[in-house]
């Protein structure tokens, strides 16, 4: 009876999905502007589009209304607007900068926005002590995510949340500010249309979509054997994600054996290597990978080869929350084009790949599919076999 129930309520929730899947289609909010000239995931986007909207001289002309109700959506609407500016990217000590910066003579509020980044060192501490020490009236440091998940402790140091740092989301407080902006320019189609975009994009980027999640609460909640089936699949649907990710690692691994023959298949000086146990031997135990995956916040494959003395290292990484599969090289005196520095002798850049697995605020569930799994897993495996071949042949000159 249970195992019916589930599938009753799969069934009818795959209907709602199909159902918006074809509104969206219909409609064109399958296309977003931001998207499509691939920013939507960058940071400095979303927080340069922030800080001009909140700026009283920003180029859309609506002097300080857009601030006023920024303010109001995060409980600070009794402060006294005077002098007010706003900037992004705004630098402070040891080059550090703050996404968003809003200062007037009597207070000042920075903004930390995280996308998908990782918190730096010190970061919130940092930003903290150069707010408090402008001797404003007022101060305040909000951390801005997808979430509203937490910040790091490497971050926060000694600060507390809800005391020294506050909490924003996108899903809500910037997504219901944006509403409330959209009201106020509706009689102006090119910055409406402008914010309703961004809008759709935070949609996707949150997997926020309010009528469709009503009728979701309303099937799983409309008895008590629904409501057990949802929590039977909430408890099992982890491990569906993980086993499928061991799965997509092994296919990618297998794949890549052959052009990498000669090369060694583990580094001590790596660490969350995925597909290894204790001794650093390769494992092809789809459960055990899975149970390895769950305490990993990233997850990386490599190779290793020695040319002589020169050690070279080509791998791929995926961390959560991030838009893209990393690729990246560990050589000395090897700098290929559209490579970043990581680190000494490492480089790294995003694969044309797309891939986000589970846990992330918008999912790739491609992997699910035989034929997409089977062809991310082939360009994945090009990417990284053309890195290894660009890097060999730097070497031989």
């Amino acid at each position: 009876m249970e195992k019916i129930k589930i599938e009753s309520l799969l069934k009818q929730v795959e209907t709602i999905n199909k159902k918006y899947d074809e509104i969206n289609k219909i409609t064109g909010r399958n296309f977003n502007v931001f998207e499509a000239g691939n920013i939507g995931h960058l940071e400095t986007f979303h927080t340069q589009l922030i800080a001009e909207l909140l700026s009283p001289d920003g180029s859309h002309n609506q002097k300080d209304k857009f601030l006023r109700l920024f303010l109001e959506t995060i409980g600070l609407k009794k402060l006294k607007l005077t002098n007010l500016k706003s900037y992004a990217e705004y630098v402070i000590d040891n080059n550090r900068r703050i996404d968003v910066l809003i200062e007037d003579e009597d207070f000042i509020i920075g903004i930390e926005a995280k996308v998908y980044a990782n918190d730096g060192n010190k970061q919130l501490k940092d930003y903290f002590e150069f707010l408090k020490n402008k001797n404003k009236k007022e101060f305040k440091l909000y951390y801005l995510t997808l979430d509203r998940h937490l910040p790091d402790d490497k971050s926060l140091q000694d600060l507390k949340i809800d005391e020294d740092v506050f909490l924003l989301s996108f899903e809500d407080e910037i997504y219901n500010w944006l509403n409330e902006c959209i009201k106020e320019v509706s009689d102006v189609p090119i910055i409406r249309e402008g914010l309703y975009q961004y809008k759709l994009l935070l949609e996707k980027l949150t997997n926020k979509n309010t009528q469709k999640e009503k009728e979701v609460k309303e099937i799983i909640g409309k008895d008590v054997e629904s409501v057990k089936a949802a929590d039977e699949i909430v408890r099992n649907y982890p491990d569906v994600w993980y086993e499928r990710e061991a799965k997509f690692w092994l296919s990618l691994i297998n794949e890549l054996e052959s052009s990498f023959k000669g090369w060694e298949f583990n580094d001590e000086e790596f660490e969350n290597i995925l597909v290894y146990n204790g001794n650093l031997e390769l494992c092809k135990d789809v459960k055990k990978i899975a149970d390895n995956i769950k305490n990993k916040s990233f997850r990386q494959i490599l190779f290793k080869k020695y040319f002589g003395s020169n050690k070279i290292i080509v791998g791929l990484i995926y961390e959560n929350r991030v838009k893209n599969i990393e690729k990246w090289y560990f050589a000395e005196n090897i700098k290929l084009n559209d490579y970043k520095p990581y680190e000494e002798k490492t480089y790294w850049n995003y694969c044309k790949t797309q891939l986000r697995l589970y846990p992330n605020e918008n999912l790739s569930f491609e992997i699910f599919d035989k034929d997409r799994f089977n062809r991310i897993v082939k360009n994945l495996s090009q990417e990284l076999i053309d890195l290894k071949d660009n890097i060999l042949q730097k070497l031989e000159k």
